[in-house]
């Protein structure tokens, strides 16, 4: 698990941020309901390539300003700074009521090949997405690196547990 330096930290990124959700372009972002064995949802997992224009669109920044050049600077060197020349993708985790998420429950797939998340693969800018408990009205946020092996050119998968969406590839 890595943190964030203040320039993600200082950011604003709440439930309502994800009201501009719609804003982003289907083409660089994709959703995962999970749910349980009754068939109720747990939890909503929303995953978009993290650029410029998906970060600008989403963001503020923390005086409730677009955010700015610097702003967006700042995350891309820190981003660059954990996985360099890596592209990642930004994941906002909101629970059904109380439920757990787990980062290392994520995983990508490309033809037969699947790359599971591990430890050094995810920066939190919650505490919250670091894994445990989500109480009902929080929302978990962090970005996680996609694997060296997957070719954004090409739609992958993305799984949590035993459910899975499918990301288009980077225009």
């Amino acid at each position: 698990m890595k943190a964030l330096t203040t320039a993600l930290c200082c950011l604003l990124f709440s439930a309502a941020a994800f009201a501009s959700w719609g804003d982003i372009p289907d083409s660089v972002k994709t959703e995962l309901i999970t749910r349980s064995y009754n068939g109720d949802a747990q939890l909503t997992i929303r995953m978009m390539y993290a650029t410029r224009s998906t970060m600008t669109a989403l963001y503020e920044s923390k005086d409730g300003a677009p955010i700015s050049d610097d702003e967006l600077n700042g995350i891309f060197a820190d981003l660059d700074r954990l996985w360099p020349s890596q592209p990642t993708v930004l994941v906002g985790v909101i629970p059904n009521g109380t439920q757990y998420f787990w980062p290392w429950k994520l995983a990508f797939t490309q033809g037969n090949m699947q790359y599971d998340v591990e430890s050094g693969d995810y920066a939190h800018m919650t505490e919250s997405f670091n894994a445990g408990q989500l109480r009902e009205g929080t929302v978990a946020i962090g970005f996680v690196v996609i694997p060296e092996r997957i070719d954004i050119t090409q739609s992958f998968r993305i799984w949590y547990d035993d459910e899975y969406t499918v990301i288009p590839p980077l225009p």
